[in-house]
């Protein structure tokens, strides 16, 4: 193995960990909402308190773009592995401070202002920093292997939010006690991945970068089209993993006599079959083709979301491992692709910005409010299936967002040599 094949296999390593532990920090704040919201949003309606705690999530619908926008710049014309160490340290700091932030019962209104100003700061350092990390790995990658790389990336990131789930199953026996403690872990888990990072190579192709910056403007005008594309299509990748793991360890429990605990552990599961779904379809995209398999996968959603849901009356634990083993299975098959996918769309010297800016607001628009949204589908209707239908629409949306995606020459989209 000569040198550049070392540091190529290097700088996938640093993104791959440092990116699974950056995704600790971002899950943490979902798995423990259930216990969040009676300590920041108390009121005499528990499902109102949860619907405003979900609301958090996609509340950085600006503040993610911006920051997708001014971190991909720095890492399209600075340096891909800069724009990467500021988006980490970022989160750092953001998650130490909302496990000090103190509680509604001390301070009042101040304490859910505090909270939503540590997720408006953390949405903007996370914005570029899912696709900034996939786009380093797949530069260090030959094309032929961008399906099964793809695939590994973003079970790196299932790797963190395992060890999220598995911390809040541990605080879902000690709520008042341990809640703060998984936010204080993060910033000795974020040491390491510091580390990793500082260490990696730079993308050789920041010292050919464009010599002609252009603005945010001509870039939305130059790639309307295919920012709309990425759009609908992050925003279903985002929706078929925040729904079964995160929408319905509380859902189940409001609508059944089953626990949060429970529920925790049979996502924790459901996790670890999302990750090797993730791995085994990134494989078969490299084979047969990565727009393929991800038809497939939106087809399954549309097809299989109703009937699933179903499942949900009188629930059992038998049904519950049933449906989100196979919507994990569902979402390997979407996701599992995906970068592969995104990365013929925009040209190099655009790419980061591009890729981060259309990703982020399709993962807070059409994702981060699906269980917001799902919730208030049940409050209306009270029918177990209503979620599904949001999917069904998200689904049918993505669909013809995958279809017919017009690739640049291969001129264009490849490295500088």
């Amino acid at each position: 193995m000569n040198k550049t094949d070392i540091s190529a296999k290097r700088a996938r390593i640093g993104a791959l960990l440092g990116n699974a532990v950056e995704y600790y920090d971002q899950s943490l704040y979902a798995y423990l909402a259930p216990f969040l919201a009676p300590v920041f949003f108390p009121t005499s309606d528990p499902v109102i308190g949860l619907i405003l705690t979900y609301l958090l999530i996609p509340l950085g619908f600006i503040s993610r773009p911006i920051g997708a926008y001014f971190i991909g710049d720095i890492g399209d014309y600075v340096g891909r592995k800069k724009a990467l160490m500021i988006s980490i340290i970022g989160m750092a700091v953001v998650t130490f401070t909302i496990g000090c932030l103190p509680t509604y019962a001390k301070v009042g209104a101040i304490s859910p202002i505090l909270l939503i100003l540590c997720r408006v700061a953390q949405s903007f350092f996370v914005g570029a920093e899912f696709n900034g990390g996939a786009i380093y790995t797949l530069e260090h990658t030959p094309q032929q292997r961008h399906g099964i790389m793809s695939g590994l990336y973003s079970a790196g990131t299932v790797v963190g939010m395992l060890a999220a789930s598995l911390i809040a199953l541990v605080v879902s026996h000690y709520p008042f006690l341990t809640w703060r403690f998984p936010f204080f872990l993060s910033f000795l888990t974020t040491i390491v991945a510091w580390y990793l990072r500082y260490y990696m190579v730079e993308t050789p192709l920041v010292e050919f970068r464009s010599r002609i910056k252009i603005s945010f403007l001509q870039l939305l005008l130059k790639y309307k089209i295919d920012f709309l594309r990425i759009i609908i299509v992050a925003g279903l990748f985002n929706t078929i993993y925040t729904i079964p793991t995160i929408f319905l360890n509380t859902y189940i429990p409001m609508i059944s006599n089953v626990s949060i605990e429970n529920m925790l552990l049979l996502s924790s599961i459901s996790l670890l079959i999302y990750m090797g779904s993730l791995v085994i379809f990134g494989v078969l995209s490299d084979v047969i083709s990565v727009e393929k398999i991800m038809k497939i996968g939106a087809l399954c959603i549309i097809l299989l979301s109703y009937p699933l849901f179903c499942l949900l009356y009188n629930v059992s634990i038998i049904k519950i491992a049933i449906f989100k083993g196979i919507f994990a299975i569902i979402a390997g098959a979407f996701n599992g692709g995906f970068h592969a996918w995104v990365l013929n769309i925009f040209q190099y010297d655009h790419r980061y910005r591009g890729i981060s800016l259309g990703y982020s607001l399709g993962s807070q628009i059409i994702g981060g409010m699906s269980p917001a949204i799902c919730f208030w589908l049940w409050q209306k209707t009270q029918y177990i299936p209503s979620p599904s239908f949001y999917l069904m629409i998200c689904g049918v949306v993505a669909l013809c967002g995958i279809s017919k995606l017009y690739r640049r020459s291969k001129l264009e989209l490849s490295m500088p040599s």
